[in-house]
């Protein structure tokens, strides 16, 4: 029999969870069963070029310049159009759709291209209890009137299908669970060639980190309130931030206002992330909404215990005391409680690391995911006539 064609779909290539998920599956699909292709939006601000330096086969990667995130009615219109067209020319049999944007242009011209069987994975919601009220009724509408010609919506949380469910988006047999996967063998690799940058640089501090988008989602000011609570106890702590975003200046403004510049740093982008946080002491995640980070599960797997707010899949992971510590959103005082309780007691480190890495270790592999998405295109698959 012919191989499936699959085609992914995802707004861009910019850092992130999403992304990372998607380009693993591209690359690790059964070729013996499936040709795979990849359709993202590309723009100067949206690309991660060590992302497109990991794409095989990369004659099947098509990039749609016209799909990006903000809202455009003209540019929207023109990508809807180009993905129909890539659709219908290259025959495809399954279309997986990954991210809003792309969720929504991607379904609706796989729809009008005839295209037999249309998944959606849901990174998380496009919706959440902060954004404009307006806004998230719209994109609920948008969310329900999509899951119309879904054949399955992927959820990396149980919560979101919770709250799909509540917002009336599509039927509860509509969806399923598949974890977002962690490449372990890149960790592995990384620790294997671990040095001790980081600690050289800051004289063997002790380092609470954290790799995030500087976004209003992952709220980093509430990192350097704790950072600076905590330094008014203690002196030998050092807080590193990796990762970029729109939100940076005003950290660094505030940073440089509060004079704290010599123990809190923004490395930026990094393309070595899995080496440096080897180095992390404690992983400090202060988002206000999530699907399920990545990092959470990357961090446990390096046997670094991780505090993070109580928000969505976090929760789904993270059992208080247990295999890590959750605090509540904007609590300053309960973080820095937290990060004391980890500093102060050696015997509760070792227990939350060992439960951690028992948590995600073998459940969040990455191939493990692949299967689990391959099963389930065998599972809604039927004959495909021409």
């Amino acid at each position: 029999m012919e191989n499936r064609k699959v085609a992914h779909v995802i707004t861009s290539l910019a850092i992130g969870g999403a992304q990372e998920n998607t380009i693993f599956t591209y690359n690790h699909h059964n070729k013996e069963k499936f040709k795979v292709y990849l359709l993202s939006g590309r723009s100067n601000c949206f690309v991660c070029e060590d992302y497109i330096n990991q794409l095989k086969n990369e004659e099947n990667v098509c990039f749609i310049k016209t799909m990006q995130n903000p809202i455009h009615p003209i540019k929207d219109m023109i990508a809807l159009i180009e993905i129909y067209k890539f659709f219908k020319k290259n025959k495809i049999d399954i279309v997986h759709t990954h991210s809003s944007k792309a969720g929504v242009l991607g379904r609706i011209a796989a729809k009008l291209a005839g295209v037999p069987i249309i998944v959606h994975t849901v990174h998380g919601w496009s919706f959440h209890d902060r954004m404009n009220i307006v806004n998230k009724y719209i994109y609920i509408l948008i969310e329900k009137l999509c899951a119309r010609f879904t054949n399955k919506i992927i959820t990396v949380t149980n919560i979101d299908i919770e709250k799909g469910l509540a917002k009336k988006i599509g039927s509860k047999c509509l969806y399923t669970t598949i974890r977002s996967g962690i490449d372990f063998n890149k960790l592995n690799d990384a620790y294997i060639y671990k040095t001790n940058q980081l600690k050289d640089i800051y004289n063997g501090k002790i380092i609470i980190g954290t790799v995030a988008r500087i976004s209003k989602q992952k709220n980093l000011l509430d990192f350097i309130k704790v950072a600076e609570k905590m330094l008014e106890k203690r002196s030998d702590l050092q807080y590193v931030i990796i990762g970029d975003g729109p939100l940076r200046k005003q950290l660094e403004n505030y940073i440089n206002n509060r004079k704290l510049n010599d123990s809190i740093t923004l490395l930026g982008q990094r393309i070595d992330v899995y080496n440096l946080i080897q180095e992390f002491d404690i992983f400090l995640l202060t988002s206000l909404w999530e699907g399920l980070p990545r990092v959470i599960p990357e961090a446990m797997y390096c046997k670094i215990p991780v505090i993070a707010n109580k928000v969505d899949g976090v929760a789904e992971i993270i059992k208080d005391g247990f295999n890590g510590f959750t605090t509540k959103p904007h609590d300053i005082h309960d973080a820095c409680s937290k990060i004391e309780l980890l500093l102060n007691d050696e015997k509760l480190r070792e227990r939350i690391v060992k439960n951690a890495f028992e948590t995600i270790y073998p459940d969040f592999c990455a191939h493990n995911m692949v299967t689990q998405i391959e099963n389930l295109y065998e599972t809604l698959s039927r004959p495909i006539s021409r």
